[in-house]
């Protein structure tokens, strides 16, 4: 599939692309001996014309661009030195690729032009662990930072994130845990670290830390609830060492894996991760936006610096960036303080959240100071630092996407920061300690709108009444998805108007606001009338259907003419103008509307003539002779009908004898040609019964033909 974009190229001219991190290994690195080093080339997507793409397309767009970018280098250091590098690795999440490499290949690869700078492999630590006072031994049924966030008053309401996929990257995790097992959605593990094909955590960080977002489960018999949202499942990278450090090949590795596990069909709506590196860099820049752009909310700590720093990514502009508090609801005194960084891209506002988002970091807060959780082999302890606090907001967002799968980061943004709790303490908000507060998860959850449910949904055909030819009656329909979302129509039918036994069958997906056209696969049976109703739901909202429209019948007619229908109005009352009212055009299709206007008058008959008009057509019911004719007032005897004119169109079964109620005595009129322009039709009548007898039918019908 291709796509036409706009590519940026950013070239360095005379800065050297080698970083002074790397320059400086390099000066004490033997000739011979090979340097890890992480390679950005300068040209980069325009990110703005690509990310309304589906995931997988954009994944693919991605792997396409990045293929194509990287191949004369690559090719490049192949063939000119294949002896002074070793596992080449090339990335698509950004532009660039691993390779270790002696110092003559990397002076070589700088002098390229197509090359923005060239880092080493370099260590980013977990957001620090600060020593806890708690016990282990000292858990609670649930836990006081899961009260503090009111997670459990979510539960009380029947949402627990239950359905929803939560990303982790982080040391592991232990997935047979009493807290967390069942959760970890099998077989989504990936360690890039150790390249272990079976989930296992050998620090403890990532046990820790997933037991915060969905541990235990809420309001079952489960002795211990740890987690925000024990309803959730998770996908993890493992991306840090058993030392607690992560490689910034593993962390590129991860964001990548995660974004090709959503591509892949994985609804991972957001991950959590508790680490963090230097405050300015812009290393995982790219993978964060490629992150958004296929729907992964990222979830950040914001770093255990205290008041001297923070952490990127979590001061990104792009991500949620979480500071820690303790349980009087103060900010931890370890918890890093914003704003972040007043330079490129920070201070640049297409970035930016909203507008009052001024580089205002954390975003938002959430308990991190003696947070108890799971640890590896069964166990339990309590740590502190934004590495706690992180999960809660992750959690969090799981249970929003549990009542509306169809938040977008900005709502979700916008929910969380929204409806924080501020504690008057750490007036005025927003500030650089609490951000916009202290995370509320039950407050957000009842501001979360309902998901969109598609609307304006019409029914063309079949109109009500009809009476068609085909035991497998086309259904066209429309309805629009407030997001756009493709939609899905149910039909459902029944031989009484309670739908007693009903029958039902779901179409494929059409697009929103578009006609859909649909042939019933299931043949109904000759003679017969159905009841029918439709509802329709898109493609996301996990089975929230729109009302069902009213109700409508149809008559299966086999011996009628191919291509036709009819439909009809029945009355018992006499002497009355009726109005058959708007009835839509809709190309060549039909439907009943309350409500329409006349502009032309097509067809216009009031029998004073004497004789059956021409062309018009009488059936004769029983071919005895005695059938619609056209006569004066005279000729009803004694009966005076009202002062429509003084000539009518007539049939009496009086003069055609007993017994002859249940023939169809029919009078058509000619065909009515409609215009292309004509948006509604009317027909209006007038007719009575002389003598009303149980039985009697005055039967108004109107048929459709096509060509």
């Amino acid at each position: 599939m291709w796509y036409g974009i706009i590519i940026s190229m950013v070239i360095n001219m005379g800065v050297d692309k080698i970083m002074p991190s790397l320059r400086e290994i390099m000066q004490n690195t033997p000739p011979d001996e090979k340097i890890e080093i992480i390679v950005h080339l300068a040209e980069k997507p325009d990110f703005e014309s690509i990310k309304g793409l589906k995931p997988k397309e954009y994944v693919e767009f991605l792997k396409n661009f990045s293929q194509n970018s990287q191949k004369d280098i690559l090719n490049y250091l192949k063939n000119n030195f294949k002896d002074k590098i070793s596992d080449l690795t090339p990335y698509w999440i950004f532009n660039g690729f691993y390779v270790k490499a002696t110092k003559d290949v990397i002076e070589a690869i700088a002098q390229r032009e197509d090359v923005e700078y060239i880092i080493e492999n370099f260590e980013v630590p977990l957001a620090d662990i600060v020593p806890s006072e708690k016990k282990g031994s000292e858990i609670e049924a649930i836990e006081w930072n899961i009260l503090k966030v009111r997670a459990d008053s979510c539960w009380m309401i029947g949402y627990t994130g239950e359905g929803v996929i939560i990303g982790h990257m982080d040391t592991g995790v232990d997935v047979n845990h009493p807290a967390l097992a069942g959760k970890w959605l099998s077989p989504y593990w990936y360690d890039p670290v150790n390249n272990q094909p079976n989930p296992y955590d050998d620090h403890g960080h990532g046990t820790h830390t997933m037991g915060t977002i969905l541990g235990g489960d809420g309001l079952g018999p489960f002795q211990y609830d740890i987690g925000v949202a024990p309803g959730a499942k998770f996908v993890t990278c493992k991306i840090c060492n058993a030392s607690g450090s992560c490689p910034t090949a593993a962390i590129h590795a991860g964001f990548q894996k995660q974004a090709e596990w959503k591509s892949q069909g994985v609804n991972i709506v957001a991950s959590s991760n508790s680490w963090g590196g230097p405050m300015t860099s812009t290393e995982f820049w790219q993978d964060v936006l490629n992150w958004r752009n296929v729907g992964i909310i990222p979830v950040f700590a914001i770093g255990n610096e205290g008041t001297t720093s923070n952490r990127t990514p979590g001061n990104f502009p792009t991500t949620i960036g979480v500071g820690a508090t303790d349980a009087n609801d103060y900010i931890a005194s370890f918890s890093s303080r914003g704003p972040a960084p007043n330079q490129p891209p920070w201070n640049n506002p297409q970035y930016w959240p909203r507008p009052d988002w001024n580089l205002t970091k954390p975003n938002i807060s959430a308990p991190g100071a003696s947070v108890n959780s799971s640890l590896p082999g069964g166990s339990y302890g309590s740590m502190s630092g934004t590495s706690m606090a992180t999960p809660h907001v992750a959690g969090a967002i799981a249970i929003l996407y549990q009542k509306n799968p169809q938040l977008t980061f900005t709502d979700v943004y916008n929910l969380l920061l929204d409806y924080a709790r501020r504690p008057s303490h750490g007036a005025p908000y927003p500030n650089n300690t609490y951000g916009w507060g202290i995370l509320n998860v039950y407050q957000s959850l009842l501001h979360t709108p309902s998901p969109g449910i598609p609307e304006s949904l019409v029914v063309f055909t079949p109109f009500n009444f009809e009476k068609t030819f085909t035991r497998n009656p086309l259904f066209k329909m429309r309805a629009v998805d407030p997001q756009g979302d493709d939609v899905i129509y149910q039909i459902v039918w029944a031989l009484d108007t309670l739908f007693t036994n009903p029958e039902s069958i779901n179409t494929q997906p059409y697009p929103s606001g578009q006609i859909a056209t649909y042939n019933l696969p299931v043949a109904l049976t000759h003679a017969q009338t159905y009841w029918f109703k439709v509802r329709v739901k898109d493609t996301t909202s996990q089975g929230s259907w729109s009302q069902f429209t009213s109700r409508f019948s149809l008559t299966i007619d086999t011996t009628m003419l191919g291509n036709t229908c009819s439909w009809y109005q029945t009355k018992g009352a006499q002497f009355k103008y009726n109005i058959f009212n708007g009835t839509k055009i809709e190309g060549d299709s039909v439907v009943l509307q309350p409500y329409g206007y006349i502009f032309d008058t097509l067809l216009s008959q009031n029998f004073e003539g004497g004789t059956i008009p021409p062309g018009w057509t009488v059936i004769d019911g029983n071919n005895d002779g005695f059938k619609w004719t056209v006569g004066t007032t005279s000729d009803l005897g004694t009966y005076t009908p009202p002062n429509y004119g003084t000539a009518y169109a007539y049939y009496s079964d009086d003069d055609a004898g007993s017994g002859v109620i249940n023939y169809n005595e029919e009078l058509w009129t000619p065909a009515i040609g409609i215009p292309s322009t004509s948006a509604n039709l009317k027909f209006k009548y007038g007719y009575g019964f002389r003598v009303y007898q149980t039985g009697e039918k005055y039967r108004v019908h109107f048929r459709k033909k096509v060509g």
